[in-house]
């Protein structure tokens, strides 16, 4: 349950990392599917810990993050760097609290419970640390995350800010936002 959890935390700062709403469902299945591959790996089944069956996992790890093939290598990316994150702060405060790590091959530690609340809280909080610094860094490029819904199908938009409102429809006078591309 702990490995479905972790899962869970790293779909949710990929998520942030990316910018984009986490799909829920898709992560939750991913992340338990996750935690069922590392549980076969360390008893009945390990030939999942080969380097082609983790070839084959990395086909599919970042699948639940993209909508679209192309969003995949940046998805692929916020994963590993996410993973990296949460499993660096739990293997630090492990270490700080007074667990033992066995390395073998395979991470394998006694984490205090003190430690494992820290590392859950550090990454139920980071996504919202990482989506705040993603807004800031696109409102500092004049850019804002719109909403539009047409027809009941909600795009999400990157809009162009225009500070002085400048920018006017001819016809009717009234102001106008330009967007960039479809999300």
């Amino acid at each position: 349950m702990d490995n479905a959890a972790f899962n869970a935390l790293v779909y949710a700062l990929a998520a942030a990392f990316m910018g984009k709403r986490l799909r829920a469902l898709p992560c939750l299945v991913f992340a338990v599917a996750g935690a069922v591959w590392a549980l076969l790996s360390l008893s009945a089944v390990p030939f999942l810990r080969s380097a082609p069956a983790k070839a084959l996992l990395l086909l599919f790890v970042a699948l639940p993050l993209c909508s679209r093939l192309r969003q995949y290598p940046r998805a692929l990316g916020s994963v590993f760097v996410s993973s990296a994150l949460l499993g660096g702060t739990t293997l630090m405060l492990t270490l700080l609290l007074g667990g033992s790590v066995l390395m073998t091959g395979t991470v394998v530690g006694t984490v205090p419970l003190r430690a494992a609340l820290l590392s859950a809280g550090a990454g139920v909080w980071l996504p919202r640390l990482i989506r705040s610094l993603v807004q800031r860094r696109a409102a500092a490029m004049g850019r804002c995350r719109l909403t539009v819904t047409v027809d009941g199908i909600a795009y999400r938009l990157w809009g162009l800010v225009d500070s002085g409102n400048l920018l006017t429809e001819p016809l009717s006078g009234l102001p106008v936002i330009l967007v960039d591309g479809i999300s």
